[in-house]
């Protein structure tokens, strides 16, 4: 199942990622953009957002509004 954003949301898969121990945990407020209708430039990049402003979709996907990404990686 796919995810797309509409209007002004940001479909973002989150970053996993593996610590010293080989523990693997996912990222609490970083990840891949999936979907952006307002701005379909930061697709496949990764972003940094506002972790208290996202809405869980499911374990791996998170929806977040576009005012509340804070950076793109280049």
């Amino acid at each position: 199942m796919s995810w797309y954003a509409i209007g002004d949301w940001v479909v973002i898969e989150k970053t996993i990622s593996s610590g010293m121990g080989k523990i693997v945990q996912m990222a609490d407020n970083q990840g891949e953009v999936v979907s952006c209708e307002c701005n379909p430039d930061i697709i496949g990049k990764t972003v940094i957002f506002d972790k208290f402003s996202r809405i869980n979709s499911d374990s791996k996907y998170v929806l977040v509004k576009y005012e509340n990404v804070m950076a793109v990686k280049g």
